[in-house]
């Protein structure tokens, strides 16, 4: 009776280490590391061989290897990161050159700080909001409207309109 519980709080605990991984990643193969899981643990019962360095081994190596799938999806998130960044770059470098050859340009840091942060913001927003859609059109309507949402508030600051 004492060794099923130990057995059930080895599975409870591998359970709640698989948390470790990202949630997509789990709901597509928790399942099966599960039972991946009770299978050598079996294996190792049936042959009446120790199984603490087993279980010590498989969670270690579920531990990193839930450590590494967050690597990569923080690594992806950081590429869009990176773009977004250099997109707000491009954009801002417009007014800097052409500040250069006109005086009807006339921005100061303020103006830079603020169109960067509207452009940034609305960058991180649509990538977030498209992020949670699929299918083209929904990302589509997204864009659409996280640009009129940057269009209006920089036509407000700008000219004041509204």
């Amino acid at each position: 009776m004492a060794y099923d519980r130990s057995k059930q709080r080895v599975r409870n605990l591998y359970r709640l280490l698989l948390r470790v991984y990202p949630k997509q990643y789990r709901e597509r193969f928790a399942e099966q590391m599960e039972q991946t899981f009770d299978d050598l643990l079996r294996e190792r019962e049936d042959s009446h061989e120790e199984t603490y360095g087993l279980i010590f081994w498989i969670f270690l190596e579920t531990f990193v290897g839930g450590m590494r799938e967050n690597m990569t999806i923080l690594k992806l998130e950081q590429k869009v990161i990176v773009r977004i960044a250099l997109t707000t770059v491009l954009v801002l470098m417009i007014p800097a050159i052409a500040m250069q050859f006109s005086d009807e340009v006339d921005w100061n840091l303020a103006d830079f700080v603020v169109g960067g942060s509207l452009i940034f913001g609305a960058g991180l927003t649509y990538s977030w909001l498209v992020g949670k859609t699929t299918g083209r059109a929904r990302r589509a309507k997204i864009g659409g409207a996280v640009a009129a949402g940057l269009l209006l508030v920089w036509v407000q600051l700008a000219v004041g309109i509204f």
